[in-house]
Order: structure tokens, then sequence, then C-alpha cells
């Protein structure tokens, strides 16, 4: 629910404003593409469910470098005071009526404190909220006051966040997903980018990373044999959520394209992935079957 920008300039990417102003707006893409994704599959995960507010914050640390701080106050108005910089469509928070631009001065009745020392207070606050369910904030817009109450929508575990690497790859590690920001802008189809996310939540809820497992990860046989359970789930998880299927098989060569360069493709490289044709036709034949299946369930 809450996050801070990197401490210092050195450990920030190097961005324009226009870049993250592109950011947010793609994060907004890809946060309601995770909340379709995480709730039509509720099945998928039994015993691993947490709520979504349906919105990001962000605040600039207290110590964050003058040009980090210049930089996204420039872009988006960002401040000490955490701000709401994504608002999920369609979900808790949109329903609410929370804007983009509010900035949190109390959750549940506990107060944001510019002092660092008394905020352990707040943060108390947001973990007993996530894990009740429910939150009631007030925020700063416009020179006034709103408080809203917020129902946490029930989705499987598993955290979605888009990053402000320039690259066009997704990454797993446990219940933590992350996409480059590169990934939405080139797939401007919805059921495309979220073919990428769904793959990857697949990975999440296959249980395929994690701590412990890194070593497993790197063995060429089982990461193959990983990443086509994750295509195979990964399009019943899009069929589930009203996405179309197919935007797997159509995503693939772009995504082929954009990653591997001239000499991979010339040598016929795949790393752990099956060769592209390949993959698209065994996401075609994947998209087929999970139709045959949802038109006529097991008994």
């Amino acid at each position: 629910m809450l996050a801070s920008l990197p401490l210092s300039l050195s450990a920030a990417p190097a961005l324009s404003a226009a870049q993250i102003r592109t950011w947010q707006a793609d994060h907004t893409r890809v946060s309601a593409i995770a909340l379709r994704l995480l709730s039509a599959n509720l099945d998928r995960c039994p015993d691993a469910r947490h709520f979504d507010f349906g919105y990001l914050a962000l605040n600039l640390a207290p110590d964050a470098a003058g040009a980090v701080r210049d930089l996204w106050s420039t872009a988006i108005g960002l401040t000490p005071q955490p701000q709401l910089v994504v608002i999920t469509p369609n979900g808790p928070a949109a329903a609410a009526g929370l804007q983009v631009g509010d900035r949190i001065a109390a959750m549940d009745g506990v107060a944001w404190e510019a002092d660092p020392a008394p905020r352990a207070a707040y943060f108390t606050a947001a973990r007993a909220a996530q894990a009740a369910g429910h939150m009631t904030l007030q925020v700063d817009r416009a020179g006034g006051s709103v408080t809203v109450t917020l129902a946490g929508a029930t989705t499987c575990a598993v955290s979605v966040a888009l990053t402000t690497a320039p690259g066009y790859n997704a990454s797993t590690y446990g219940t933590r997903v992350e996409v480059q920001a590169g990934v939405p802008t080139l797939l401007t189809d919805q059921d495309e980018l979220a073919a990428v996310v769904a793959h990857e939540i697949a990975h999440a809820l296959l249980r395929h990373s994690g701590p412990g497992q890194e070593a497993a990860v790197r063995d060429p046989a089982r990461r193959a044999r990983i990443e086509r359970e994750a295509d195979a789930l990964g399009v019943r998880l899009l069929l589930r959520a009203g996405f179309d299927p197919m935007g797997a098989a159509r995503a693939t060569p772009r995504l082929d394209r954009a990653n591997r360069g001239p000499l991979s493709r010339m040598m016929g490289l795949y790393g752990s992935y099956m060769p592209t044709e390949q993959r698209v036709a065994f996401l075609t034949e994947q998209a087929a079957q999970a139709r045959a299946e949802q038109a006529n369930p097991a008994p």
C-alpha cells in the first residue's frame, strides 16, 4: 500500500518526467489486469489469499537525493506525504471515490507523521488494515479533507508491480511479480499484456520460485518444464478472467523480437523457452484446450 522512492539518485533509474508519467499510466493498466486475474482465479489459491484495496501510494523518503525529489515532484507532484499515484479501475479505492493525487493524512485514525520516529504507529495501522480487509482513510484533496472507508477485494496473495526498468521482461520471485516498463509500451493490446501478467502469476501460484529454490531454477531441464507449466496455466487464468487466451500466442513473437538480438536469432538460442514457432503452437493448442474445458467442465 505504501512504498518509498529510492533514497539516492544513484539507486534510481535515469528517467524523465514524461517517462514517470507514462509509468504511472501503464501501472494503472497492469494493476487493472492483475486485479481481474487474481480475483477470477481464487480457486487456484484456497490457502493463500489477501485483500487488495486498489491503490498504490508513494512518498518521497526524507533523505532522498535532491535530484530525485525534484524529478518526482515535477513529474507527478510527489511530496514526503504519501500520495495515491495509481487507482486501479474497478477496484475498491475507485469505487470509494479516491483520486490520483489524494494525499493520505491518516489511516484508521492514526495520522501520518512528518517525523519518522513516531511513524511506526501508522505502519502498524496499515498492517492491521491489510490483515483485516478494511480501512478508513483520511486524505487531503485540494485544500480540503475527505474520509472514506474501503473494503478490500479478496484476491490470490500475489503482488504485481510495474517497475521503472526499461526492458521487455517480467519475472517472479515467490509471490512477487515484476513487469518491466517496456512491456506495456510494446504490448498495447490488453489481452497480450494480460498474457505476460498471467504467465508470471502462474509461476507464483505453482510455487516455481522462492527462498531455497534458486539452484533448482537454474537447472535447464527444470526451467524448461516450469516455463511450459506456466504457459499452460497462464492461458487458463486468462480465459477465466475474461481475456482472450490467444493473447499469449500473439504476444510471444513480439516479445521474442524485442528481447533477442540478431545473433541469438541467427543461432537459434532460446534459453529455457521453446523456439518461438513451437511455443506459439503450444500456446495456441493450450488456448483451444482451455476453451474446451470451459465449455465441457469435468464432473
